[in-house]
């Protein structure tokens, strides 16, 4: 791979992780524009990789889509088994939060068997797990995520453990009866993301915590949790959830 589509493709992701979105696009961009005209074989499917990687963090979800399959096929095509798994992880999520859960499923399920040739262990299980939940398969979700968070802390995976701990909260508010545990892992990705900077991530933490006090009590911290939530997703464009804060902010 070209060592500037490498740098920038390793650069947009974090960039991304802060909220710096604008930035993080421009930079993956600009990976796309070198790998393409110097080397579409090995460079483009890893510069796909990071573009994908920053729209779904935003939540874009069509440019994402695009960009993520262009890695898988490309990692395929070229044989980069370094390249496949987290492309595959990414792109199961970002089929999962369109709501398509069977193929969400079947791609993080080769995601995870490969696991162990990618850079992050983790990220496959955190991403099952995620499209776990949004299927409503919450015990598959709880245990994939005790599997990535035992992994993470293994790896020393810290980012992803943030993200896995929050799903962790998301486990826990499903059902009749939200679990207190759900509460503290909430606040432990939320302490974990303020240390790492992590901000969308912990705007999806607020937005969880806020939706816990929203079932349990009290109301004036489901609403304060849930307008900090709206604020912070507003500011960094995270369309695909700003809706469901403002909307759950409505009815508290």
């Amino acid at each position: 791979m070209l060592f500037s589509v490498t740098t920038l493709g390793f650069l947009a992701p974090p960039l991304a992780e802060r909220g710096r979105f604008d930035e993080a696009v421009a930079v993956a961009e600009d990976a796309l524009r070198r790998a393409e005209a110097h080397d579409p074989r090995y460079s483009l499917p890893f510069a796909a990789w990071s573009a994908g990687y920053t729209h779904l963090r935003r939540g874009d979800l069509g440019p994402a889509t695009r960009m993520l399959e262009l890695a898988v096929d490309r990692s395929r095509a070229a044989g980069l088994p370094i390249v496949f798994p987290v492309a595959a992880s990414m792109l199961g999520l970002a089929y999962a939060l369109a709501g398509r859960h069977a193929d969400a499923v079947a791609r993080l399920d080769e995601a995870v068997a490969r696991a162990g040739t990618g850079w992050s262990h983790s990220l496959p299980s955190a991403c099952l797990a995620e499209a776990y939940v949004l299927a409503d398969r919450v015990a598959d979700a709880e245990r994939e995520a005790v599997r990535g968070l035992e992994l993470a802390r293994l790896k020393g995976e810290r980012g992803v453990e943030a993200w896995i701990l929050r799903l962790v909260g998301e486990v826990g508010i499903r059902g009749d009866t939200p679990r207190a545990t759900a509460l503290d892992a909430y606040r432990d990705a939320l302490a974990l993301a303020g240390t790492l900077d992590m901000r969308p991530l912990a705007a999806l933490c607020h937005l969880g915590i806020g939706k816990f006090h929203q079932r349990t009590g009290p109301p004036d911290l489901a609403r304060e949790q849930l307008a900090t939530a709206a604020a912070m997703l507003r500011s960094m464009g995270m369309r695909l959830w700003l809706d469901d804060a403002e909307a759950s902010l409505a009815r508290t």
